[in-house]
């Protein structure tokens, strides 16, 4: 179930083309966006945010607009987001003259795409947001435990992968 509207229109015929999302996991812009799920629709040239709430055994979402263009050439189809916490919107511009695309009619080549950072303003710098400075290749388990906790979630899952490889000698240190 999902509340809150998208340029009403498209999403009344069901051509809002969601093309890809990405749960948001770092604290970047603020403790309510941990968890959310930002998607990025293709048609509708916008990007939505939708915050999940437990229904019984599923969830429901409430969904806004987080990121909406006029210019009929932005074509978001991806939304990720980065070591630092900000999101990467991937927009491939005009030039896809997609069959059956009722928003893409016309190919354009000369428009090329881009990616569009998006930051909180005043939001906090992330000293070495993928680890770079850790020394991986020597670090102990005890270490790679320890970073689970990690407030870089490209830390985290850098752990993660080192203790998987680690295999049963990381038990110990993760019991």
């Amino acid at each position: 179930q999902l509340t809150g509207t998208l340029l009403p229109p498209l999403v009344r015929f069901g051509m809002s083309a969601p093309s890809n999302l990405t749960i948001y996991r770092s604290g970047a812009f603020g403790d309510d966006y941990l968890g959310n799920v930002f998607i990025s629709h293709f048609n509708t040239r916008s990007v939505t945010r939708s915050r999940l709430n437990r229904l019984g055994a599923t969830y429901s979402a409430d969904s806004e607009s987080f990121l909406v263009s006029t210019n009929p050439d932005f074509h978001p189809c991806d939304v990720i987001e980065d070591a630092d916490g900000s999101l990467l919107v991937i927009d491939t511009g005009g030039w896809f003259a997609g069959r059956g695309c009722p928003t893409s009619k016309i190919s354009r080549p000369q428009l090329h795409g881009a990616i569009y950072r998006i930051r909180r303003s005043g939001g906090p710098v992330v000293q070495d947001p993928r680890g770079l400075k850790i020394n991986w290749k020597d670090a102990s388990i005890e270490l790679l435990a320890s970073l689970i906790n990690d407030d870089r979630p490209t830390v985290r899952d850098r752990a993660v992968e080192q203790l998987a490889a680690q295999g049963e000698k990381a038990v110990d240190a993760l019991a």
